[in-house]
């Protein structure tokens, strides 16, 4: 296969690749604590397993079906509904719920809205990562605080004090799309704002993963308002990356000791992250002809490497509104729902440097620290340990973050975000007087 094989146009016929179901017994043996005894039989080692790892590690990405029963799924959709109700709207997407884990009042602590922080630490989507995609812990050697490399049984007891071993969630987000909101985000990967880690991390430590979740049937290649990517573009040798990475200002373009200062980020490399088809149209038409559309059902969970190419879909605006029949009102309570989990190893290092997240805002020295050491430096839970379990400890501070940490930082995140555009507009400016 030639370097540029590897971005090459797909055939039609096999758009339906990487699609795999997880039935009830391998869902349960995945949730499974792994040990010595179990490790040679687990599904994770099985040769389907390592068949889905293969395709993820080539191609990027793996649709999997069956991670989240029914009766979840169906609290899914309900809170879904009820954020939807509470808005507010932001750009492409009639509702988003930024930290949908942490969105639980007293109130709300046995109902709807812990459906999120359910599906996101503690359902088989972070378990089939580490097991199947990361191969966490699968090894038999548990790294722990000392340094020391030991054969050991991941159990709750001992999960507490894994270091290279265990998966965080970096953040998550509720959306929903009806069609109408007249825009959508372009070809990217994620900027500094939604993947607040360093681009330049220990090669031992794996890629994190970014969970995608259907919450309603949707049919993107019929309707749109889903999710496309692009296969392999996640590859080193995939040759139009770099320019990709230079027309949006991606974070794998910033130093390693990154920028002092936001305003030094805004100027040398502006993260114009939805914006690649007014940058570099020619570009954006190669990635349109490549790309790959599912019609994603109620439940599935598109899985894709940090530094895989992806989209939001408009709507496909004649088909819907002649499904519609173009009422408007029928358009409005019709949302795509869908909710996206960003994972990363305990060992993966922030950003150095200047960052908007919420635990630099709160503590600039947590600056390139792990997430490991940044939660338990703290005492609080910035990042909630998914995978082997989760920790009594930092359940019981979510709630403080979310009721005293956070509203103290978003005055301060608001004044720094209102300084960043207007120093990326300035920079650009300054651009057209050359």
């Amino acid at each position: 296969m030639t370097k540029n094989a590897q971005c090459q146009e797909r055939e039609d016929d096999k758009n339906n690749e990487g699609i795999f179901l997880i039935n009830l017994e391998q869902k349960e043996d995945i949730l499974s604590q792994p040990t010595a005894e179990r490790k040679s039989s687990s599904f994770a080692s099985s040769e389907v397993a390592n068949k889905i790892k293969e395709f993820y590690d080539t191609e990027g990405y793996v649709l999997i079906r069956g991670l989240i029963d029914h009766a979840t799924l169906r609290r899914l959709q309900l809170a879904g509904n009820k954020v939807i109700e509470e808005g507010p709207t932001l750009h492409s997407f009639t509702s988003v719920r930024f930290g949908a884990i942490f969105s639980c009042s007293e109130e709300d602590d046995d109902k709807l809205m812990t459906s999120f922080r359910e599906v996101a630490l503690n359902s088989a989507v972070p378990a089939f990562i580490s097991r199947v995609l990361l191969k966490l812990g699968e090894e038999g050697n548990t790294t722990v605080d000392d340094g020391s490399t030991k054969s050991a049984e991941i159990t709750s007891s001992n999960c507490s004090s894994i270091q290279n071993k265990n998966l965080r969630v970096l953040n998550d987000v509720f959306l929903a799309k009806t069609g109408m909101e007249g825009s959508a985000c372009g070809w990217h990967v994620d900027d500094v704002g939604f993947w607040p880690c360093s681009a330049h991390q220990d090669p031992r430590v794996p890629v994190g993963v970014n969970a995608w979740i259907a919450i309603d049937d949707i049919p993107s290649k019929t309707y749109g308002c889903g999710m496309a990517i692009v296969p392999k573009s996640h590859l080193k040798d995939c040759e139009w990356r770099q320019r990709g990475y230079d027309a949006i200002g991606s974070t794998k373009n910033h130093p390693m000791e990154g920028y002092p200062s936001l305003a030094e980020m805004a100027a040398k490399n502006p993260p114009n992250t939805c914006d690649l088809a007014n940058i570099s149209p020619e570009l954006n038409e190669h990635l349109e002809k490549i790309k790959r559309v599912f019609n994603y059902e109620q439940g599935d969970v598109l899985l894709m490497s940090r530094w895989l190419w992806h989209r939001s879909m408009q709507a496909n605006e004649d088909i819907l509104n002649k499904t519609l029949n173009n009422n408007d009102e029928k358009r409005d309570k019709l949302p795509f729902k869908r909710y996206t989990i960003r994972y990363e190893c305990g060992n993966t290092r922030l950003l150095n440097g200047a960052s908007f997240h919420n635990s630099i805002l709160y503590d600039s020295s947590n600056t390139g620290k792990t997430l490991n050491h940044v939660c338990s430096s703290s005492g609080l839970p910035f990042f909630p340990q998914a995978w082997p379990c989760t920790l009594e400890s930092e359940s019981s501070q979510m709630k403080k973050l979310a009721k005293d940490v956070f509203p103290e930082i978003e005055s301060k995140r608001k004044e720094l975000m209102a300084g960043f555009f207007a120093a990326m507009k300035a920079a650009e400016e300054s651009k057209k007087e050359y």
